[in-house]
């Protein structure tokens, strides 16, 4: 293999990076441009010092902390009393690290397989290897793929590389001339999927800064998660501030300590939201009108087939205009957008995707979902009914000087319930309780972390901006509101 850039070749990268790897030896904590170090060990005191790093051990990797090190060995981990994200707390995952560093049975040398027979009964037979080996068979193995073409290289790192934003990840990829590349098995799980395709988002967070009502649906919160930031720190404030929380759950949790247990039978979730939404359309027709004509895709003229009704002359997707008695191209100026309604275009029966999804959840009433799930009727009633309501629908809130949209309810569907045959649809049909109140992407409610890139070619309204939602449709002393 030839030299890629600047005299390095593809096996004087492997082995470089060998050693820069072996710096991120607890915590992820070693910086490699300043700050002290575990490798600075040798420069201590006889009774130890305390080294400032912080803690990588769950997705949010924000936690400063402390490590104590001996005669070059941590021997003790405490949280950093000045940082701001969790204020020298440890949750337990975080204040693990010592046994993870030091487990008596971790694997301290490379393995190799022996038995080239494979199957769940069947014994590995792994044979202890020096590192020497272990390089070296690796290095030949993608000599051998080099050789025949670098793309059939696959750069599959970990959770946890990502977790900490790597950089290298890329800068490896492109030495070795592969455009292939990717994380742990993250990306497969649906509590990722079903975001991305319903709000664009690969993920979503709770605001419960601002949230008054919130359901827990399978999705692990505050203590349950163990973070001793970031959730658990924000739920604790909700708690304290009085935020309720409804845990639908098999299982009592810490959260459902500090509010409501729906026990819900394994698989229940999605005839648990759809009854929601059957309780919010059918009986109590109760929904956020101004959001979901101008944020969501529910106007649109859908055809026989499910899909968008299109122009034939632009191939865009249509809205009725009830002011002018005619469907128009969604983006077209309209003198009043009908929500609701069934009619006729150039002689294709059509009605708007809201008529859709109201027909959709009839049936799917508290009774019928109670034999589903298991949660009595009367309590998806009511729960749904204080969801509704904790919805403040109209209200606005004032952050920094900037008047918003405010609903402080969230149906938070987690793990529990995605994860799952039908854990994607479950996902996006809790999404859709949220969308029903407007309480997607504003404060209080189900936000996004990630900027959207909106697409228009599908018929996904590009949203407008908040400034002109208020002029439009919230008035000008809202009650509730809210500063």
């Amino acid at each position: 293999m030839g030299t890629v850039s600047e005299g390095l070749s593809r096996r004087g990268f492997l082995k470089g990076s060998a050693a820069i790897a072996a710096a991120a030896a607890l915590g992820a904590g070693v910086s490699l441009d300043s700050g002290p170090s575990l490798a600075m060990a040798a420069e201590e005191p006889d009774d130890g010092k305390w080294v400032k790093t912080f803690c990588g051990t769950c997705i949010f990797t924000n936690c400063g902390m402390e490590v104590k090190v001996v005669n070059g060995v941590a021997v003790e981990i405490r949280g950093n009393m000045d940082h701001p994200a969790n204020q020298g707390t440890m949750c337990p995952r975080g204040a693990a690290q010592l046994m993870n560093l030091y487990d008596p049975y971790r694997c301290k040398v490379p393995v190799k397989r022996t038995n080239p027979e494979k199957g769940l009964d069947v014994d590995p037979q792994w044979q202890e290897i020096s590192m020497e080996e272990a390089k070296e068979t690796i290095f030949h193995k993608m000599e051998e793929c080099f050789a025949k073409d670098p793309r059939r290289h696959m750069f599959m790192y970990g959770f946890g590389d990502t977790l900490h934003e790597g950089p290298f990840q890329k800068l490896y990829t492109a030495i070795m001339g592969t455009p292939n590349y990717a994380m742990s098995c993250g990306p497969l799980c649906e509590v990722h999927h079903a975001p991305q395709l319903f709000n664009n988002t690969f993920i979503d967070r709770v605001d419960v800064g601002h949230c008054n009502y919130l359901i827990a649906l399978g999705r692990n919160m505050g203590g349950t998660a163990a973070f001793a930031s970031g959730p658990s720190r924000a739920m604790a404030d909700a708690w304290q501030r009085g935020m309720k929380t409804v845990v639908v759950d098999p299982h009592c949790n810490t959260e459902a300590s500090h509010g409501e247990w729906l026990p819900i039978r394994p698989g229940g979730d999605m005839a648990f939201c759809m009854a929601m939404i059957n309780v919010l359309l059918h009986e109590l027709e109760i929904y956020d009108e101004p959001y979901l004509l101008e944020r969501t895709n529910l106007p649109y003229l859908i055809q026989d087939d499910q899909d968008y009704y299109r122009n034939p002359a632009t191939g865009k997707p249509m809205m009725w205009d009830a002011g002018a008695g005619a469907a128009k191209d969604y983006d077209d100026t309209f003198q009043s957008i009908a929500l609701q309604g069934s009619y006729t275009v150039d002689g294709t029966p059509v009605e708007t995707a809201f008529e859709k999804l109201k027909a959709a959840v009839a049936d799917a009433t508290p009774e019928w979902a109670e034999g589903k799930c298991g949660i009595a009727a009367e309590d998806i009633r009511r729960v749904t009914a204080e969801f509704a309501k904790a919805a403040q629908i109209g209200s606005t809130i004032v952050l920094d000087g900037v008047e918003l949209p405010y609903r402080p309810v969230c149906l938070a569907a987690g793990r529990g319930s995605a994860n799952t045959m039908q854990g994607q649809r479950t996902y996006i049909v809790a999404d859709t309780v949220n969308m029903l109140v407007g309480a997607l992407g504003v404060p209080g409610s189900l936000i996004h972390v990630e900027h959207p890139k909106f697409e228009v070619e599908d018929g996904v309204i590009l949203p407008e901006k908040l400034s002109t939602y208020l002029e439009k449709y919230v008035p000008a002393s809202p009650s509730p509101s809210t500063t």
